[in-house]
């Protein structure tokens, strides 16, 4: 696997890359499922009210 570097110098390769794009689907994943939580605990509440 053939290393590039960035502007500043910094040396990466495709495996680098790919870590952080999985690393960020995963971070972004817990955050619709903790909204997606909120959301649904709010609906429960408001019908509970009605």
């Amino acid at each position: 696997m053939s290393e590039r570097k960035w502007p500043n110098g910094v040396a990466y390769n495709q495996h680098y890359l790919w870590f952080h794009v999985l690393e960020d689907e995963i971070s972004h994943r817990g955050q619709i499922r903790m909204l997606k939580n909120k959301l649904f605990e709010n609906y429960v509440k408001y019908c509970s009210f009605l």
